[in-house]
């Protein structure tokens, strides 16, 4: 081999054995994957799950360069229901101590009623009206109703489009007199009262106007009041 072929083969040797010896293994840090089956593996052993719970951590941002850990202890914020959107502590114990919050969530199935076609205004409901949708608990409507004896034969205060969920408030209040009852018809002058009895003609509340017949088979108007009363101005 020619001297100057010798000394190009030293010097990239040299240079191989340089950059193999000198370079510094990769640092290693915990497994972020890892950490988030570990506490999802925590959630799903809280108390009172169903079949039905829908169970999920959310992402850890991938920044973070923690120290491997081989003693972790998930935490629950005090006072806190288990339920619904959460943040999980998460600590390192051993061999260097470390901690952060995770996002999770523990969501229940809930069930409420919708319409199963649009329905007009003071249309009294009937089982074929309405059906029932299953959804996770945040995404349930404020004041939707589930328990169907809860709204069958109420009126309407309003219409409502098919799919809408169906409150209370979309309800008119019941009759606190209803058709058919007994009534007291009292009539006030200037200084005397006369009262006498009757059947309602129609379903009212206090303040509303209100039909009677009387034993003689005379049909009043007045204004229904609390007790079964229907007040009417003497004539």
């Amino acid at each position: 081999m020619k001297p100057y072929r010798h000394m190009i083969f030293v010097a990239l040797t040299g240079l191989l054995s340089f950059s193999v010896c000198g370079s510094e293994p990769e640092p290693n840090y915990q497994d972020l994957e890892l950490l988030r089956s570990q506490a999802l593996a925590f959630i799903q052993h809280l108390p009172g799950l169903s079949t039905n719970s829908h169970l999920s951590v959310g992402n850890i941002d991938p920044r973070l360069k923690l120290t491997p850990c081989t003693n972790i202890d998930f935490t629950l914020p005090n006072n806190s229901n288990q339920r619904g959107n959460i943040r999980l502590g998460v600590r390192c114990l051993a061999p260097q101590p470390w901690s952060l919050f995770v996002s999770a969530s523990v969501l229940e199935s809930k069930t409420y009623l919708i319409t199963r076609t649009a329905l007009d205004k003071n249309h009294a409901i009937d089982k074929q009206d309405i059906i029932a949708t299953e959804v996770f608990q945040t995404h349930t409507p404020p004041g939707a109703i589930s328990d169907p004896q809860l709204i069958l034969g109420h009126i309407l205060a309003h219409p409502l489009l098919a799919g809408s969920s169906i409150r209370m408030t979309d309800l008119l209040p019941e009759p606190s007199l209803t058709r058919g009852q007994t009534v007291k018809i009292v009539s006030k002058g200037n200084g005397f009262q006369i009262t006498r009895t009757g059947k309602l003609l129609n379903n009212t509340n206090s303040g509303q106007k209100a039909q009677a017949r009387t034993s003689s088979n005379q049909v009043i108007t007045g204004t229904a009041r609390s007790g079964g009363i229907i007040e009417m101005p003497a004539h």
